[in-house]
């Protein structure tokens, strides 16, 4: 079956509404958190970690990259336990570790880049930032595995380079990209773009890019996104800024974007200059350039309200979440401390109701909320499926409307909560494959998606 799914965050596909906002979803934090933590000779500080999770269906095997702070074995030697916590000039490398669920982890040993004579999981050093994806579109085994970071070795926060690896684990040499000088210390991010048919990547920029500490020990210039696009992986466009955040004091840190359901969705990173944490909101694009933020100001994944707990002082998502058919896995990374301050960082891991990354909801929640849809191809064939989540005395209901506004039928009410509900109409269909409207009546309920299911194929 040939399904059409639509988050209702997507507002080019809405034509008119009445009482309605778009909110963000509620994700639950898993009740074990910490997955895992610091606790390897060459991992001294996890800082931001920017870990990179996928599930590898052809091994059913979680896979984890990630960023720590690393040390020398000099730098290590004869260290009090604050040093190695937070050393200057400082050395980032590639850690990787495996998982059979995604809950227990395992830091496997491997002879890559031993630590003091010994076998660890670091696979690279000298790099920053590093950004992961396994390319299953990719026709050379050898560039199975792909990945954009700061070349620390040719300047600690300007100089971005690609890598390539037949399995994540061994990499090749390394390609500078001379034309995309940013300040890119920050998660680095790549993915295919499947409506441009290219490449597309996303690192920092800051406004102005000069800058310093001033007389205060601040920092005056405020971080950006940018973005830039190949059609290869190796020759990139020039830096272009994409997204900024909504004041100076409130920064977009870093943003990692996957694609889903048609449109591309962003975890910009939001930096409070002033209180030095930092939390993860929400925001769509259809074309990775124009982006929309969803209720900025309000954490997708929120910090600890608690002074001192695990993720209490900075939150970074990985990417990308794992979309499986009973949940949404999101893993990040949080810290027990500020952003520039002595901390400690983990790995982590909350879940998401299918779909359930934004709703559709009533802004006054006394009335009912209004959406009609722009114009869809519809079929008396063509079946209707809606996930939602329907409080105690509300509803959903629906109506397919001609051309002209006419009703052509309405469903039965559903209550509960629900994910890809077929929608069951009060009298047959009878249009044929043409131009038609939804109207979705909301009381009480979130509307998170629905989808257009053809039993005939497209």
């Amino acid at each position: 079956m040939d399904g059409r799914k639509t988050l209702l965050v997507d507002s080019t596909l809405i034509r008119s509404s009445e009482n309605v906002r778009i909110s963000v979803g509620q994700v639950r934090k898993y009740s074990g958190n910490p997955l895992f933590g610091e606790d390897r000779p060459w991992e001294p500080r996890y800082d931001n970690m920017y870990p990179n999770v996928i599930f590898d269906e052809s091994e059913g095997v979680y896979k984890c990259w990630y960023n720590p702070f690393l040390v020398e074995v000099e730098d290590w030697l004869g260290s009090s336990n604050e040093r190695k916590r937070w050393l200057y000039p400082r050395q980032s490398g590639l850690c990787y570790a495996v998982s059979r669920d995604g809950i227990v982890w395992e830091k496997p040993s491997l002879d890559i880049l031993p630590f003091w004579g010994e076998r660890s999981n670091i696979l690279m050093r000298d790099v920053h930032g590093v950004g992961v994806f396994r390319d299953s579109r990719e026709a050379d085994p050898a560039r199975r595995f792909k990945a954009i970071y700061v070349n620390q070795e040719a300047g600690r926060r300007t100089t971005v380079a690609v890598a390539f690896s037949p399995d994540g684990i061994h990499w090749e040499s390394q390609t500078v990209l001379s034309n995309v000088k940013v300040m890119a210390d920050t998660h680095n991010n790549a993915l295919w773009a499947p409506t441009l048919n290219r490449y597309v990547a996303f690192t920092r920029d800051w406004d102005p890019r000069e800058w310093k500490r001033n007389s205060k020990g601040e920092i005056p210039a405020v971080r950006l996104v940018a973005r830039i696009e190949s059609k290869d992986f190796l020759h990139w466009s020039d830096p272009q800024t994409v997204l900024r955040g909504i004041s100076d004091n409130l920064q977009v840190y870093a943003m990692p974007v996957f694609y889903y359901a048609g449109i591309y969705l962003g975890l910009p990173v939001v930096l409070d200059a002033k209180d030095d944490r930092t939390h993860t909101e929400l925001a769509w694009s259809k074309d990775t350039i124009e982006w929309h933020r969803v209720q900025p100001g309000t954490a997708f994944i929120p910090n600890s309200d608690k002074k001192g707990d695990y993720d209490w002082g900075c939150t970074y998502p990985a990417a990308v979440p794992i979309i499986m058919k009973d949940e949404i896995r999101i893993y990040f990374s949080g810290s027990d401390g500020l952003h520039f301050g002595e901390r400690k960082a983990y790995f982590e891991l909350a879940t998401l109701r299918p779909d359930g990354f934004a709703a559709a909801e009533p802004l006054d929640p006394s009335r009912e909320g209004r959406i009609e849809t722009a114009p869809i191809e519809f079929d008396r064939d063509d079946v209707l499926m809606v996930t939602a989540d329907v409080a105690e005395g509300g509803s959903v209901l629906v109506t397919l409307l001609d051309a002209s506004g006419a009703e052509i039928s309405r469903s039965l009410p559903m209550d509960g909560d629900f994910t890809d509900r077929v929608v069951e109409w009060k009298k047959s269909l009878h249009p044929t494959i043409g131009k038609f409207h939804l109207r979705f009546v909301l009381n009480r309920a979130k509307l998170y998606s629905y989808e257009i299911v053809s039993q005939n194929g497209p």
